[in-house]
């Protein structure tokens, strides 16, 4: 695929023009070495750009971005490589062969990253050389770094309950914290609390049950339930954790999902919903939910849909939910990670 400027068909109410400046990684179809990012400027989404910069595509499975100074950093799985990228033109800066790797995260010193290999690596964010490595758990999943430390959700491939604490100082892995089954994803709250997801499936994984938990690391690491979601993101003001719950039906190939948000200073459920018009939250009500990130500089909400085989397509809604724009096309497959300038 090329650039094409008319590939996002727009379906909207009002006149919402979305001011958000960003740039969208999708996974791309297992296999199929078509991983890329788009660009989505001025309200239009520019597809395929790291593959018009260099030749080529990212790899297979593009599945973390991060940005650090005035580069983009990308996990790709399916490649085992860490490319590092210039935030302005995409071009490719560096590449690093890491096996199998998972999700990424930076203290503005290192880049670190998890891998299936039971260890989180330590990268130079300059050419990417690895600089230490920490033992952790089964198939490393999410990081998140509060204060001191960095922490490693540990899936065990679905058998796994723990994450890791690493100390970022002599990176070495200090401490085990229990949590439910399955841990993959986390988000620090900057509140001195990081939010750890863990999901359980049916016997005949034809559902599944996603759990938000709360690790305290002021507390001893103390870990408490919060809520079921199977998606989370910051609100923009930091006040706010948006939760979404896409519970599946895989059998029927159907999906329920509902959105809410979360007090991180009353540490419970607001009365008050994430999308002021009720519409919004019907028409995704159904939706295969993929992608779930608020822009931090001016709360509007980007919103990804999967079905595995064709193009993602994008919501993006104003800050208080007001209104929408819905592109039938965000770039490529598995549209999975926003990142917003």
């Amino acid at each position: 695929a090329c650039e094409d400027d008319d590939n996002d068909v727009k379906i909207q109410n009002g006149d919402f023009q979305p001011k958000s400046e960003a740039v969208i990684l999708y996974e791309g179809s297992y296999g199929q070495n078509n991983s890329d990012l788009s660009e989505f400027h001025k309200g239009v989404i520019s597809a395929d750009v790291y593959y018009q910069a260099n030749g080529k595509y990212l790899g297979d499975t593009g599945n973390d971005i991060l940005e650090v100074g005035d580069s983009y950093y990308i996990a790709v799985n399916g490649s085992n490589s860490v490319v590092k990228i210039d935030e302005d033109t995409y071009k490719e800066q560096a590449r690093q062969v890491v096996n199998q790797p998972r999700y990424l995260a930076s203290d503005g010193k290192y880049l670190y990253v998890s891998t299936y290999e039971s260890k989180v690596l330590k990268l130079s964010l300059a050419d990417l050389s690895v600089v230490a490595e920490a033992k952790t758990g089964a198939y490393t999943e999410g990081l998140a770094i509060e204060g001191d430390y960095l922490l490693a959700a540990n899936s065990g491939w679905g058998g796994g309950n723990t994450v890791s604490v690493i100390n970022l100082k002599s990176f070495e892995t200090v401490q085990e914290i229990e949590v439910p089954y399955n841990p993959t994803s986390l988000m620090a709250t900057g509140k001195g609390t990081i939010l750890v997801k863990t999901t359980a499936y049916t016997a005949d994984y034809s559902s599944a049950v996603s759990t938000i938990s709360s690790i305290d690391v002021k507390s001893q690491f103390a870990v408490s339930t919060v809520a079921e979601a199977s998606h989370m993101t910051l609100s923009a003001d930091g006040n706010y954790v948006y939760f979404a719950n896409c519970m599946p039906n895989y059998t029927a190939y159907t999906y329920q999902t509902s959105f809410f948000k979360y007090d991180l200073g009353k540490k419970e459920v607001s009365k008050d919903p994430v999308f002021a018009n009720d519409s919004i939250s019907t028409m995704l009500s159904g939706i295969s939910l993929y992608l779930f990130s608020v822009n931090p500089k001016n709360g509007e909400i980007f919103i990804g849909t999967s079905d595995y085989l064709t193009n993602s397509a994008l919501y993006v809604t104003d800050k208080k939910g007001n209104s929408w724009v819905r592109y039938s096309d965000a770039g490529g497959v598995n549209a999975s990670k926003a990142l917003f300038d």
